[in-house]
């Protein structure tokens, strides 16, 4: 089985990735420390990073299901934990775990 092309180049899913993230831990940690910030403006944070998130991540959970990979259930989980982080690993290493599903589905 031939695997599919990502609708987006992978470069470009991973910085809108990596921008949710960051958005995300600047979010969390201006939340923490000052008690005092403007709850909108960290409204307007996290909802501009669940934004630049969504998109890697659908991308992601629609190439896992479609695609022959090993250990789909635990990028599943990953996915539905902690959803930037596992975006970020999977795309990094989508050709290697291709790769390593075609070697040992020879044997």
């Amino acid at each position: 089985m031939k695997p599919h092309n990502l609708p987006l180049d992978k470069p470009t899913l991973l910085s809108f990735a990596v921008i949710g993230l960051t958005l995300l831990t600047y979010g969390v940690f201006k939340d923490a420390l000052q008690s005092d910030a403007n709850q909108s403006y960290l409204n307007l944070i996290y909802g501009t990073s669940f934004l630049f998130t969504l998109l890697p991540w659908s991308v992601v959970l629609v190439d896992v299901i479609r695609s022959r990979v090993h250990n789909k259930l635990m990028w599943f989980v990953a996915l539905f934990t902690v959803a930037p982080l596992a975006a970020i690993l999977y795309l990094a290493n989508r050709e290697k775990h291709l790769r390593l599903y075609d070697k040992f589905d020879n044997i």
